[in-house]
């Protein structure tokens, strides 16, 4: 007789050690986040509370998810920057995003979800070009009032709801 197909997955991912864990990574150095330009981001959960990274000159594409811990802090600073996967963080999350030389695009979504009563987050997105929002901006308030700030030297397309 044998096993049903569930149990054969289940003890060969146990003896294989399991799916890879979610990469988790130290914001001191924007390298460890990605290379290249453009930089490309994949899914990471970000390791400290504070990630304020600077890239400098380069692009920086978000195309995986970026998770910001609990009660963190995630700033990206870069030529332009393009979120096509996801930034997600939890419990009065700050999230800034600069584009020092072109055009912050959301093209996936951008949240901070207070958990229960614990107030509310940030989102705020700079650029010296455009900013394009074809993806919603989520931060749910609670006892406090949540913030969104979008600030760009050329014109503002919000064409998904904030």
């Amino acid at each position: 007789m044998r096993p049903p197909l569930g149990i054969i997955l289940t003890v060969a991912t146990l003896l294989l050690g399991g799916p890879p864990a979610q990469a988790q990574i130290d914001c001191s150095v924007p390298d460890a986040l990605c290379t290249g330009d453009p930089c490309v981001i994949p899914t990471v959960e970000v390791g400290y509370p504070f990630c304020i990274v600077d890239f400098g000159p380069r692009a920086v594409v978000v195309a995986g998810r970026l998770k910001v811990p609990t009660g963190g802090t995630l700033s990206l600073t870069a030529a332009s920057i393009t979120v096509d996967g996801r930034i997600r963080g939890r419990i009065v999350n700050n999230v800034t995003l600069v584009a020092t030389a072109g055009d912050v695009v959301l093209t996936g979504p951008i949240s901070s979800q207070p958990l229960g009563f614990d107030g509310a987050g940030t989102i705020a997105l700079q650029a010296s070009g455009d900013i394009v929002t074809n993806a919603p901006i989520r931060v749910p308030g609670t006892y406090d009032t949540p913030t969104v700030t979008l600030e760009a030297g050329g014109d503002i397309v919000v064409a998904r709801g904030i």
